[in-house]
């Protein structure tokens, strides 16, 4: 399969989502499954602890199906490369770019392969298609739908983030208004979010997980981010290239 190796470490650093986990500096896990299927690459990863798994799409041109799980040790081979490459997926992963090659070992099952077989089929759906408008978790219907910038999002957990805590609450009032919070002590800070759209009941969730990462975009047109949120159930967030489910943070 041909494809961009900088838009693929690009998807890999979203992916990664490396930030504030707890009170030290982390990624969501050591490794990047990657799904082909219709010319399209879904890049899959999740946590040991289950609350946290993610789907990011690349688009590909005449790509055969495959799949393979890559460690993130090897990351500064694939950084070798720029531009256009070729992959051959086997045993191993070989990279070829004119003159130059790569072998690139696999591993042989995600770490964290039982969160990824449960939600993948489901973050590829809301990727292709959104949320409906009839949501639901469980038995759980989800009324409540947002839509905010992704620079919005950013910009607010960084905020929230000088309080010393990765602890976030996400509170949709009944003012109709959205507000990232964060708390530690006596120090509490709450951002107002921007909606582009909103419908639905007053709801709070409360998260653990530096979400903006996964929505990093260099397209100013590609920057909305769609939620589903319900009280203390998991967060659900979507663009139209990347997909998250949070399950709620419990103190």
């Amino acid at each position: 399969m041909i494809l961009d190796i900088d838009e693929f470490l690009h998807a890999i650093t979203c992916c990664t989502m490396k930030g504030k986990w707890g009170n030290k500096s982390a990624v969501l896990s050591s490794q990047i499954t990657c799904k082909v299927e219709d010319n399209k690459m879904y890049l899959l990863s999740a946590n040991r602890a289950n609350s946290v798994a993610v789907a990011y799409q690349l688009i590909l041109d005449n790509a055969e199906d495959a799949n393979f799980v890559l460690d993130l040790e090897v990351l500064p081979m694939l950084k070798t490369f720029s531009g256009e490459v070729e992959f051959e997926v086997g045993n191993v992963l070989t990279i070829l770019q004119g003159s130059d090659t790569a072998t690139i070992p696999l591993v042989a099952h995600h770490e964290n392969e039982v969160a990824i077989d449960r939600f993948s089929s489901n973050l590829i759906e809301w990727i292709e298609n959104d949320f409906t408008d009839d949501f639901e978790f469980g038995n759980t219907l989800y009324d409540l739908g947002l839509s905010i910038e992704s620079n919005s999002l950013k910009g607010a957990i960084s905020a929230c983030n000088t309080v010393g805590s990765s602890n976030y609450v996400l509170n949709y009032h009944q003012n109709n208004r959205l507000y990232l919070q964060s708390t530690k002590g006596q120090r509490k800070i709450s951002k107002e979010l921007e909606m582009i759209e909103h419908f639905g009941n007053p709801a709070t969730v409360p998260f653990a997980a530096p979400i903006d990462k996964l929505f990093q975009t260099k397209n100013d047109w590609d920057n909305t981010i769609n939620m589903k949120i319900h009280d203390d159930m998991p967060l659900f967030a979507r663009t139209s290239f990347a997909a998250i489910i949070v399950a709620p943070y419990m103190s």
